[in-house]
């Protein structure tokens, strides 16, 4: 696993692409704000990984390229996917 600032300046990318707060993703996640700013700063003795397993799911990210930075950062979705989150349904 690369090392925890290179990780948080990809999370802080991604999250800066897709036009979001950190304090969104904190609220999303019971955080404090803090929280992200210190995973986003590299400034963490291990990683949050609930925090980061969520922001990939929610907004389907590739969780190799935040941890690894090895592949494309936004995953392909299906159109079941896309139906499924679009309606709440679960799978």
């Amino acid at each position: 696993m690369d090392n925890t600032k290179e990780i948080g300046k990809r999370f802080q990318k991604i999250r800066k692409e897709l036009k979001l707060k950190q304090s969104q993703i904190a609220e999303e996640t019971g955080v404090s704000d803090a929280v992200i700013k210190n995973l986003e700063g590299g400034r963490t003795k291990s990683l949050n990984m609930p925090i980061i397993n969520y922001f990939c799911q929610k907004y389907n990210i590739n969780i190799d390229w935040i941890l690894k930075g090895e592949g494309e950062p936004i995953k392909e979705i299906s159109t079941v996917d896309k139906l499924c989150r679009e309606y709440n349904f679960s799978e």
